[in-house]
C-alpha cells in the first residue's frame, strides 16, 4: 500500500473514530487498521510484557490492541508511549483520536517526540574525604585484630530496612518482625537499622525484645559499623531503596559479610502492572526500579523472595544467584466462628499501598452498588488506615470504614467472606493469608492468588471482573458446603505453606555458610 493510499485509509479510520461511541471499534475500522502501517508499529512481545492483564487475549495481542488497547491508550511499542503522547499535546488530549493514528498522520511530519526522554542524571558527589579516611582506619584496625575464638561472634547479623516494622498496620511488617523473632530464636545477635526516623514508641520497644540493638536515623550505617570491631558475618538488606543506599558502602567497609537481599516483593513487576490502571505510573519509574532490583539481585550473595512466583522471576534475571523463598509467616491459625454465626463481607489493607486504593475504589464504585445480597450477609467492612477520602465520598449505608483495628484476627473470625479484587501487585498478599488463617473464605483475582497455590473452589475462589466477584461472593455466602470446604482447606493450606517451621528451615538454609 503506497503512502497516498495509506494516508487516505488512516484519515477514513480517524473519521470513523469520531462517530458516536457505539460505532467505535466496529468491524470496518478494525479491517482498515489491520491493513495500514499501524501494524508495523506494533511490537507483540513488548505489548505482552507491559500488559499482564490480557487474560485469554494473550494469544492474540494484536487483536486485543486493535479492538481494545487503542481506546485504552495502551502503548504499541517501546518507543511510543500513548498515554504520554496524549497528555503532552493539547490537540491530542482534547480529542478522542487514537494517539498513534495522530502521530502517523500529523505528529511524525512535525517531528513530535513520542515518549518522555529521561533526564540527564545528576553527577553524584563522592563522599567527603573524612568519610573515606574513617573507612580506611576502620578496615586497618579490624585487620590488626586477632581472630576471635568465641563462636557467637560469627552469628552477628545486620538487618537494614526502610522503617521500623509496624506489624499491627501492614502484612509486610508482620513478616519482617516474625523473621527478626526467628533470627533471635536461632541464636543470632541481631542489629537492626531503619533508614527513616518515623517510629512509634511501642514498635521500637517491640524490636528491643528480639534485637541486640535498634538504630534509626540519624544514626547512619557508617556509625553502626563503627561500633562493631568484629564485622557482621551476615547482613539482610530489605527493599530496593535500601540496596542503593547501603549495599555499595557495606561491600566497601565489610567485604567479608555475606549479604542477602530481601526483595519483600518485586517492585518493578508491581509498577509495570500498575501502568495499565494508573496514568501516574510512568515507564521510566518501572525501568528505574528494574535496574535497581537487578543490581541488588546480581550483587548480593543470595536473594530472599516472598513467593515462588517472585523466585521464578529472580532466577530468570540471575540464574546463578542462590534464591530462597520465605513467605509471610503466620504464627497461629483458627477456624473462627461457625458459619451461621458470621456476617459481613470484609476487605483489609493499608491505604498507603496503591493496589489497595484501587481495590477500595472498585468496591465503592463498581461492586457495592451492584451487589444485592441477602440481609444475613451484613455490611461491607473496609479495614485499614488511609481510606478517608473514600469514606467522605461514600453515602451508602451498606459500607462501613473501620480504619485501624487493634485485633484484626478477632474481626476476621466473625466475618463471612473476604473480598480482594486486586488488579495489580506482586509478592504474597498478607490480607489473604490472614483471612485463610482465620477460617475466612477468600474471593480474589489471579493477581491476588499469585504465588500462593490457591486452587479455585478448593481453598479459595477466583473472580476477575466486578460481576464475577459479586456472583462469587453470593455463592460462597449461600452455599454452606462450599463455605465449609474453603474454610477448612484454607486453614490447612496456610499451616503447610506459611507456618513458622517452613520459614525457619528456609531462613537457616539462606544463612548457611
Amino acid at each position: 500500500m503506497n503512502a497516498l493510499i495509506q494516508r487516505i485509509v488512516l484519515r477514513t479510520v480517524v473519521k470513523l473514530e469520531f462517530l458516536p461511541p457505539r460505532r467505535r471499534g466496529n468491524p470496518l475500522t478494525n479491517f482498515l487498521i489491520q491493513r495500514t502501517e499501524v501494524a508495523d508499529h506494533f511490537d507483540a512481545d513488548y505489548y505482552l510484557r507491559t500488559n499482564r492483564d490480557l487474560g485469554d487475549w494473550r494469544t492474540r495481542p494484536w487483536r486485543h490492541y486493535v479492538t481494545h488497547g487503542r481506546y485504552e491508550y495502551r502503548s504499541p511499542n517501546e518507543e511510543f508511549d500513548a498515554r504520554w503522547y496524549r497528555s503532552a499535546y493539547a490537540d491530542v488530549g482534547g480529542s478522542t483520536i487514537d494517539p498513534l493514528l495522530h502521530y502517523l498522520l500529523w505528529g511524525r511530519s512535525e517531528s513530535r517526540p513520542t515518549k518522555r526522554r529521561p533526564k540527564k542524571p545528576a553527577v553524584k558527589q563522592l563522599p567527603p574525604t573524612d568519610v573515606w579516611r574513617k573507612i580506611a582506619i576502620m578496615n586497618r584496625y579490624r585487620a590488626l585484630q586477632p581472630p576471635h575464638d568465641d563462636p557467637s561472634s560469627s552469628r552477628s547479623i545486620l538487618v537494614v530496612d526502610l522503617k521500623v516494622p509496624t506489624p499491627d498496620y501492614d502484612s509486610g511488617s508482620v513478616r519482617a518482625y516474625e523473621m527478626l523473632k526467628l533470627l533471635h530464636e536461632q541464636g543470632w545477635k541481631v542489629h537492626f537499622l531503619a533508614l527513616t526516623p518515623q517510629c512509634e514508641t511501642r514498635h521500637y520497644q517491640l524490636l528491643t525484645e528480639v534485637c541486640a540493638s535498634v538504630n534509626v536515623e540519624p544514626m547512619t550505617l557508617l556509625e553502626v559499623l563503627d561500633h562493631h570491631v568484629v564485622p557482621f558475618s551476615h547482613a539482610i538488606l530489605c527493599r530496593p531503596e535500601v540496596i542503593t543506599r547501603v549495599l555499595p558502602l557495606l561491600r566497601l567497609i565489610s567485604p567479608d559479610t555475606k549479604v542477602l537481599y530481601d526483595t519483600v516483593d518485586l517492585h518493578w513487576v508491581r509498577f509495570e502492572r500498575q501502568m495499565s490502571y494508573d496514568d501516574t505510573m510512568q515507564l521510566e519509574q518501572v525501568e528505574l526500579f528494574r535496574r535497581i532490583e537487578e543490581f541488588g539481585i546480581t550483587r548480593s550473595d543470595a536473594v530472599i523472595a516472598v513467593s515462588t512466583a517472585d523466585q521464578a522471576t529472580i532466577q530468570m534475571v540471575a540464574p546463578d544467584v542462590q534464591s530462597f523463598v520465605i513467605p509471610n509467616i503466620v504464627s497461629t491459625v483458627s477456624r473462627g466462628l461457625p458459619r451461621e454465626k458470621r456476617s459481613n463481607i470484609v476487605f483489609v489493607g493499608s491505604g498507603d499501598h496503591a493496589p489497595n486504593q484501587d481495590c477500595v475504589r472498585q468496591l465503592v464504585e463498581e461492586i457495592i452498588p451492584l451487589a444485592d445480597f441477602p440481609s444475613e450477609f451484613g455490611k461491607f467492612l473496609i479495614v485499614g488506615k488511609g481510606f478517608e477520602s473514600f469514606a467522605e465520598q461514600s453515602s451508602s449505608d451498606r459500607v462501613e470504614f473501620l480504619g485501624y483495628v487493634e485485633d484484626l484476627d478477632e474481626l476476621l473470625r466473625g466475618c463471612l467472606v473476604m473480598v480482594a479484587p486486586l488488579r495489580y501487585g506482586a509478592g504474597m498478599k498478607g490480607k489473604i493469608l490472614s483471612a485463610m488463617a482465620n477460617g475466612l473464605p477468600v474471593v480474589t483475582t489471579q493477581i491476588g492468588a499469585e504465588g500462593m497455590n490457591i486452587d479455585h473452589e478448593v481453598n479459595g475462589v477466583l473472580a476477575e471482573s466486578p460481576l464475577e466477584t459479586i456472583n462469587a461472593v453470593r455463592r460462597v455466602g449461600t452455599d454452606a458446603s462450599l463455605w465449609e470446604t474453603l474454610s477448612a482447606n484454607g486453614v490447612l493450606h496456610i499451616e503447610n505453606v506459611c507456618g513458622r517451621r517452613a520459614a525457619q528451615y528456609a531462613l537457616e538454609a539462606a544463612l548457611a555458610p
